[in-house]
């Protein structure tokens, strides 16, 4: 950024310097000249004697303006210049093979674990651009949409869960453990049987992952939610769960058989009961069901202002 947008201002500024001393000096001599014609050179030397040197401050701040006005016609700027720039990228979709075949073990470990190594590599190289990946075997699917987030690819972490996890480490002031975190998310990811990292999975896999990492033992703590999960309340995982975590997290307690939705007793009737004339709707029902310190705060609200308000009608008096 030039340190000034119109610097030929400040070119101007040296010949108005010139013309201004030069319009002071002449009429300084012609002021004297006209002085000493009419009061006497004697005279005058007592009378301005003490006006000296008021002038000479006068025409030091006269010129001090001058000086500062170009400065500012020349426009003096600071700060950051934002430009536009041109840049080229490619957008790549990326198709891995996830079939059966990709376990063969003729290639080391696995033919799959050597695509996943090489997948690795090649977005590494590729971080300017914006990658996506398919995955396929007799059908094809999404695994990743295109993005420019390298770390969501590399780590198997989602955008927004990553945020939440750089929220949860900054919260304990330990942002140094990030990259430990990174690693570890997919390692429970792959103990809990590969669920998908939506809410609320994401959320459990993130705190577990940050847990562990900060607690420098792995599964010292187990969330009561990821103890939820293994027991079987939030439906069969996807893949096979690590049979040592769900033996520590669940201990004598049994798994649950059949669906977790099966156990619980009907909420609808039990709480138009608890809520009587409160619930005007089957909306404020489901609302009392899911949060219901914050419904029975609604409804006290609601009828309070309801008491305050005031009816009246206006009728035309005949004179």
């Amino acid at each position: 950024m030039e340190l000034f947008a119109k610097p030929i201002f400040l070119l101007c500024l040296i010949p108005a310097l010139a013309l201004l001393l030069f319009i002071l000096w002449l009429g300084g001599r012609l002021v004297r000249r006209y002085q000493r014609a009419l009061f006497g050179t004697s005279a005058l030397s007592q009378l301005t004697a003490h006006l000296h040197p008021v002038s000479v401050w006068k025409n030091i701040l006269l010129v001090l303006c001058v000086c500062f006005l170009f400065v500012a016609l020349a426009g003096p700027q600071w700060g950051i210049e934002v430009t536009e720039a041109q840049g080229s990228f490619a957008q790549t979709v990326i198709a891995v093979d996830v079939s059966a075949s990709m376990r063969a073990q003729d290639v080391k470990p696995t033919r799959l674990e050597n695509a996943k190594r090489m997948l690795q590599m090649l977005v590494t190289r590729l971080r300017e651009d914006r990658l996506g990946i398919i995955a396929f075997t007799s059908k094809a699917f999404i695994q990743c949409p295109i993005t420019t987030d390298t770390d969501a690819l590399n780590y198997k972490i989602p955008g927004g869960m990553l945020s939440n996890l750089i929220a949860q480490l900054r919260a304990q002031n330990a942002m140094d453990k990030f990259e430990e975190v990174l690693i570890e998310t997919p390692r429970v990811r792959e103990d809990l049987g590969y669920p998908p990292l939506v809410t609320p999975m994401s959320q459990m896999v993130g705190v577990q992952a940050v847990t562990n990492v900060l607690q420098g033992e792995r599964y010292k703590l187990i969330g009561k939610e990821v103890k939820s999960y293994l027991r079987g309340e939030y439906g069969k995982a996807p893949g096979k769960v690590n049979a040592e975590l769900k033996a520590k997290a669940l201990g004598d307690e049994k798994e649950v058989q059949g669906r977790f939705a099966d156990t619980l007793e009907p909420a609808i009737e039990k709480a138009k009961a608890e809520l009587g004339d409160k619930a005007e709707s089957i909306e404020d029902v489901l609302s009392y069901i899911a949060f219901p310190q914050q419904a029975e705060a609604y409804f006290e609200a609601r009828e309070e202002a309801r008491s305050k308000r005031v009816k009246y009608t206006v009728t035309k008096c005949e004179d």
